[in-house]
C-alpha cells in the first residue's frame, strides 16, 4: 500500500501488484462463500459467537472488492525498469483512499475480538449473563466509524497532485496523512497483539483465573460455540504473525522515513493482505458448523460423519 522508490525496481513492484490481484481474488471468493453460508444458515446467523467473526469476514470481503479495480490500474500502468512511472493521481488516490481507510477496521475487529476472550477469560460469570449481541454489532459499528474517520482525514488534508516515479497510493498522499496512517495502525496492532499474548500467556499457564472461567464453562455448555472459540484464537495468531509485525513495520518506516525500513516495509507489508485470505480459511476448516455448510451448500457433498453440535448461539469463552 504504501510502497517507496529507491532499491525497488518496476518490475518487482509489478511481480507484486500480480501477487496482490491473485490473493484479492482468492480472498473475495473465500470470504464470499463464509459470508454467503453464515447468511443461509439459520443455526450459524443466530449465533452471537460468530458476529464479530463474520463481521471481519464482510470487512475482508469489502476491502478485497475496494482493492481489485485499485490493482488493475497499477498492473496497467506498468513501465520498465528505466522508465518512471507517472500514475494519474486523480484515479489512484480514490481508488486506493477506500480500501487504506477499511484497514484500520479491519484492526479494530480484531482488536474487538481479543477483548471479547479477555472478557470471556476474566469476568466468565457476567460473560454468560449478558448477551453479545449488542456488544458485537457495536464493535463492528465502530470500526466502520474509524474507517470513515480515515477517510474524511484523507479528504482533508492531501491535496493531489501528480508524483513522477510514484508506484502506489501512499506516495500521492503527503507525510502528515502517512505518519497519522501509519501510527494509529501501529498502536491499534499492537494493542491487539499485546492482548493476544495475555491470552496466550493465560492458556499456557492453567492459572486459578481460567480455571474459575472452565467451572464457569461446564454450567453454560449451552451457551458456548467451542468451533467459535477455536475460530477466534486462530484469527488472533494469525493477525499477530502476519498482520501485527508487517504493520509496525510499515508504521514506524513511513513515521521515521527510515529508507532501510521503507524497503523491508514494502515486502512484509504485502503479506498483511494474506490474513484476510487465511481469516475466510480458518472459518472453513476449524470451524465445524462452518464447515459443513461449506461442504453441503457450496460442495454439494455430504459428509458421513457430522461432527456439528448444536450451539444455542448467545456467548463463548475461551476453551
Amino acid at each position: 500500500m504504501f510502497a517507496a522508490f529507491g532499491m525497488i525496481s518496476n518490475t518487482i513492484c509489478l511481480y507484486v501488484d500480480i501477487f496482490l490481484l491473485i490473493i484479492c481474488v482468492l480472498q473475495i471468493l473465500a470470504n464470499f462463500v463464509v459470508l454467503y453460508v453464515w447468511c443461509t444458515t439459520r443455526r450459524l446467523y443466530r449465533n452471537d459467537s460468530l458476529i464479530l467473526l463474520v463481521s471481519l469476514a464482510f470487512i475482508d470481503f469489502v476491502y478485497a472488492v475496494l482493492q481489485f479495480p485499485y490493482l488493475i490500474f497499477l498492473i496497467s500502468g506498468a513501465r520498465p525498469d528505466n522508465v518512471p512511472f507517472d500514475y494519474d493521481p486523480w484515479v489512484v488516490v480514490p481508488l486506493g483512499g477506500p480500501s487504506a481507510a477499511l484497514m484500520k477496521s479491519g484492526c479494530t475487529v480484531t482488536t474487538a475480538i481479543a477483548i471479547d476472550r479477555l472478557l470471556a477469560l476474566y469476568f466468565p460469570v457476567d460473560y454468560y449473563r449478558r448477551s453479545k449481541r449488542y456488544w458485537s454489532i457495536g464493535a463492528f459499528l465502530f470500526a466502520i466509524l474509524l474507517a470513515l474517520i480515515d477517510w474524511l482525514i484523507l479528504q482533508v488534508t492531501v491535496t493531489i497532485q501528480r508524483v513522477p516515479g510514484c508506484s502506489s497510493f501512499g506516495c500521492f498522499t503527503n507525510e502528515l496523512f502517512r505518519a497519522y496512517w501509519g501510527l494509529s495502525n501501529m498502536m491499534m496492532n499492537l494493542f491487539s497483539c499485546l492482548l493476544t499474548m495475555v491470552i496466550m500467556y493465560h492458556l499456557l499457564k492453567r492459572s486459578a483465573r481460567l480455571t474459575k472461567a472452565s467451572e464457569v464453562e461446564r454450567h453454560n455448555r449451552t451457551k458456548i460455540d467451542r468451533s467459535a472459540n477455536r475460530v477466534a484464537l486462530y484469527i488472533l495468531l494469525v493477525s499477530a504473525l502476519i498482520g501485527v509485525v508487517p504493520g509496525c513495520l510499515n508504521g514506524v518506516g513511513t513515521v521515521l522515513s527510515f529508507q532501510l525500513l521503507d524497503e523491508v516495509s514494502f515486502f512484509v507489508g504485502t503479506c498483511a493482505t494474506l490474513s484476510g485470505l487465511s481469516h475466510a480459511f480458518i472459518f472453513g476448516m476449524a470451524h465445524h458448523q462452518i464447515k459443513y455448510a461449506i461442504l453441503t451448500k457450496v460442495c454439494c457433498l455430504k459428509p458421513s460423519n457430522n461432527k456439528t453440535t448444536r450451539v444455542d448461539g448467545s456467548n463463548a469463552v475461551m476453551s
